[in-house]
């Protein structure tokens, strides 16, 4: 009995220690909880510690220079207080203190407390002064490391920042202090004021010119990071005009500082507002000034002007995003391949992909999403070695748990029973069933199909949509996968999670989840609390200082399944850089430094360092020891699926396309500019993954690559990739093809495509049949020194979501083929003297109705006309119409009747 008063009596005093806490108290233990499960404690207390220390230092230094301020205008000044104009009343000391000073002491902590929570948000700026990584590389302006603008400028700006809103409120709470006391008045003879107060005003003064002249040199380093006309950093008008002016202004602020020290004797204001006034003057000529040398110096000859500045922003920029590395290649379009040339480049041609994303995630959610609680949610392209040793092109997507898809949304079965997606989906890039749908490699619950994609534990704890807490190893049994009519159920076996083994962590729990943590029975010492699961939200809350890939992609590597997610390290102050729009911010430093492996059935999350010479990397792993690991302790069965990021090469070479001009002046005149191709109008080709051999090489690998044509135009100017695999990892290639050749490109092909005949007749006649025809991605193929254009072509009913491969249209030089399969394709293009046989592939080929003759193919158009025209009039009620519409109708049919009937 005293026992359950005792437990009562905790449970109360705990209730009451957590109100009193607040829920950030919660969060803090839960989370601290969760760090130590993820062994990542090191970032947890550092980042508190550092905000601690922000917080504090950015307070007292807001709150210090007011406090000390009105402390001497306390003891300096008599106290006077205005009641009505005219009159002059003085008061007991003691009578007013209470209310003035206090409410300008608790306005002054109010303002630099809400400075220092809004600004120690910013915490990772003083990040550098615990390390010192260096670019070693010097700007050509200031000749320092660029490591100063990335690093310690910032920390000068929001040093610069608080310390001119510092002494600015110093000096109003000055005013307000010696103005309620009379003894600072401003009245139609001026500005009068006792000695006291002008030694102290003259200070807090003096202190503001001199931070004003440090604000005036600390822009001089940021003209480095504007643009003035067409020069990203400083250019001609901020040499010679910002650059002195403001060099002019710091010394004149200084100087005005230096004189209000000195009226500290002399009490006489008249030298300082004289500076003052040369100061003003001053700030507007720096306004206008460069204004003016821009306008009638530079514009009418920018070029010579600006040539030397041009040639610091293309090289600056090249090295920013590291695109100062590519091989650049110029290759010479080649004839028709020979049969020995298209046997070489089979491994190229044997992985065309031939399904987009959209369409293959629409067919396997008709196809193999089974349950109504399944989804997929993105399809992610790989290579694996299947079969007897040969490198494929693989489609996988995860079948993930879609909560709000469950038919009994209730805690138990969401929390519980419920807990996560089960196994994946692998299909081949370029095959499809007799049918036109995927050929997998692996499908079904359970997972089965190819060997090399064999999984022990397909159960997937930890993914893209996983977004909500899981307790597992409960007393109540996990749903696993459904097996026809019963349903198969397991427990968690693994590591992740934390474990609820006290009263106090499910309280805990209960507070920050659900109450039902505490009072469910189903819930005992053994059971492991899931939460932060799904990716983006797991890896932003680990560590946030990276920015994350918006595409994790799964891997299967010894029988288990892995995230594996990119991570880059941005910066907006390097100098002479042209700055990018990347996921959704403008940087103008990008790197591609981290990789982050997390286990799907685990939750264990790993940072792999992908590039030790980037010295943002460096200041991370300097600040947090032993969260990164080398790349080579990477398991290698993973290391084999590494790739560069779609996200990552578009920001290179979207710079690319303009700073792989190098000469000044055919960059200033763009002469040889660069774009994306954009074959079907407003969308824009985007990176995808090959594999294929690159041109002087024999072996095929993994790349991403991109087409580029010249600005304006349509032809195909160059290709870029960048290799993926391991031994070649990182490095970036271009191959440019002669300005004097025509290679068609993407919107040529396609424009030749939607013109051909025997298309245009495939569209009219599927169309009619209630069907839609969608047109995949056209794929720019290099083989060897030529170009291979590859589009897919599906239908789909217009009433059922299952989209089906009907044809593969090829391009290559002049010759346009349809066929129903790739092979059939090629063998049309490449062997002309051979006639197209079956498929030799293990799947069927798809039929393809026989074309019709043009004057076939009219008739056809004029009766869907007079059809169309016929249900116009009986919607109007024009009966008259319609009968007329019905005959002429019937007429053409007759026509074609007779035309197609076999002869007798």
């Amino acid at each position: 009995m005293r026992s359950g008063k005792i437990l009562r009596g905790v449970l109360i005093g705990a209730l009451l220690l957590l109100v009193v806490l607040g829920r950030g108290a919660v969060v803090f233990f839960t989370d601290w909880w969760w760090y130590r499960e993820i062994q990542n404690t090191v970032y947890f207390f550092k980042s508190i510690e550092l905000k601690l220390l922000m917080f504090a230092a950015i307070f007292v230094l807001m709150a210090a220079p007011s406090i000390v301020t009105l402390m001497i205008a306390k003891r300096l000044a008599p106290l006077r207080i205005r009641v009505l104009d005219g009159n002059l009343l003085e008061f007991p000391e003691h009578f007013v203190r209470p209310y003035l000073f206090p409410l300008l002491y608790g306005i002054i902590v109010f303002v630099s407390l809400l400075t220092a929570s809004q600004a120690f948000t910013n915490w990772t700026v003083i990040l550098p002064l615990f390390s010192h990584p260096l670019f070693n590389i010097a700007d050509p302006i200031f000749h320092r490391d660029i490591s100063f603008y990335l690093f310690y400028l910032p920390i000068l700006e929001t040093l610069y920042q608080l310390l001119l809103v510092s002494f600015f409120l110093a000096i109003i709470i000055a005013a307000v202090a010696y103005g309620i006391q009379k003894v600072l008045n401003l009245g139609p003879e001026g500005i009068r004021m006792a000695p006291v107060v002008s030694i102290h005003l003259s200070i807090l003064l003096a202190i503001f010119a001199f931070v004003k002249a440090f604000g005036y040199r600390l822009g001089m380093f940021g003209l480095l990071l504007g643009q003035q006309g067409s020069v990203y950093g400083i250019g001609y008008a901020d040499d010679h005009a910002r650059l002195p002016l403001l060099t002019i202004l710091a010394a004149v602020s200084a100087f005005v500082g230096l004189l209000l020290l000195i009226n500290i004797k002399l009490h006489d204001w008249k030298p300082v507002i004289g500076g003052g006034l040369l100061w003003l003057l001053l700030s507007f000529t720096l306004f206008f000034y460069p204004r003016i040398i821009q306008q009638f110096q530079v514009i009418p000859s920018e070029l010579d002007k600006e040539r030397p500045y041009l040639v610091n922003n293309i090289e600056f920029t090249r090295k920013a995003y590291a695109i100062d590395t590519m091989k650049e290649t110029k290759i010479e379009p080649s004839g028709a391949l020979s049969k020995e040339e298209f046997e070489t480049h089979s491994p190229t041609l044997e992985n065309i992909r031939l399904w987009d994303r959209d369409p293959l995630i629409k067919s396997l959610a008709q196809l193999q999403e089974i349950r109504p609680y399944y989804n997929f949610m993105s399809v992610d392209v790989d290579r694996y070695w299947m079969g007897e040793g040969h490198l494929r092109q693989v489609m996988i997507s995860p079948r993930e748990l879609d909560y709000g898809r469950l038919q009994n949304p209730t805690w138990a079965n969401e929390h519980l029973i419920f807990t996560h997606g089960y196994g994946f989906v692998a299909a081949a890039v370029n095959q499809v069933t007799s049918e036109g749908l995927p050929d997998f490699f692996v499908k079904n619950i359970p997972p089965a199909g190819a060997p090399e994609l064999h999984v022990e534990n397909p159960e997937l704890y930890f993914g893209e949509g996983s977004n909500d807490y899981s307790i597992v190893n409960s007393r109540q049994e996990e749903f696993n996968y459904p097996s026809g009519d019963i349903n198969k159920y397991t427990h968690y076996h693994g590591s992740g999670g934390v474990q609820i083994n006290s009263t106090w962590k499910r309280l805990l729990y209960a507070y920050r989840f659900s109450t039902k943590i505490f009072f469910s029975s189903d819930i005992d010492q053994n059971s492991r609390i899931l939460y932060y699961r799904g990716i983006a939200e797991r890896l932003n809350k680990a560590f946030p200082l990276l920015i994350y890939d918006q595409d994790p992609y799964l891997v299967v590597d010894k029988g288990r399944l892995y995230w594996i997610c990119d991570a880059y390290t941005v910066n907006d102050h390097y100098p002479y850089a042209h700055p990018v729009t990347f996921h959704l911010d403008r940087y103008n430093y990008i790197r591609n430094s981290v990789k982050v492996i997390v286990d799907a059935y685990n939750g264990t999350t790993t940072y792999y360092s992908a590039d030790p010479s980037d010295p943002m990397l460096q200041l991370y792993q300097a600040n947090f020891p032993g969260l990164f690991h080398s790349l080579s302790e990477m398991p290698p069965g993973l290391r084999q699926h590494i790739r560069v990021p779609e996200d990552f090469f578009m920001a290179q070479a979207a710079v690319y396309a303009l700073y792989h001009m190098t000469n000044p002046d055919v960059f200033y005149n763009r002469e040889d500019l660069w774009q994306f191709p954009h074959p079907t109008g407003d969308e824009e080709i985007r990176p995808y993954y090959v594999i294929m051999q690159v041109p002087g090489d024999t072996n095929p690998e993994f790349l991403l690559m991109l087409p580029f044509t010249p600005g304006k135009k349509d032809n195909l100017a160059a290709w870029v990739a960048a290799r993926c695999d391991e031994d070649h990892y990182g490095e970036r290639l271009v191959f440019e093809f002669p300005k004097e050749s025509l290679v068609y490109g993407p919107s040529q092909i396609q424009a030749r495509i939607n013109q051909d005949p025997k298309f245009s007749q495939l569209r009219t006649l599927w169309g009619q049949e209630g069907s839609r025809i969608n047109l995949g991605h056209l794929q720019v193929i290099p083989v060897g020194n030529s170009i291979l254009y590859v589009e897919p072509l599906y239908l789909k009913a217009e009433k059922r979501e299952l989209p089906e491969l009907k044809l593969v249209l090829l391009a290559y030089g002049d010759k346009i083929v349809m066929e129903e399969t790739l092979e059939k394709g090629l063998a049309a293009l490449f062997t002309s003297t051979e006639k197209t046989t079956a498929s030799s592939r293990k799947t069927g080929t798809v039929p393809v109705k026989p074309m019709l003759d043009q004057s076939t193919q009219e008739e056809l158009q004029q009766a869907l006309a007079r059809y169309h025209d016929a249900m116009d009039a009986e919607r109007r009620g024009d009966w008259t119409g319609y009968g007329q519409q019905i005959e002429a109708l019937g007429e053409i049919l007759q026509s074609l009747s007779k035309k197609n009937s076999p002869p007798k």
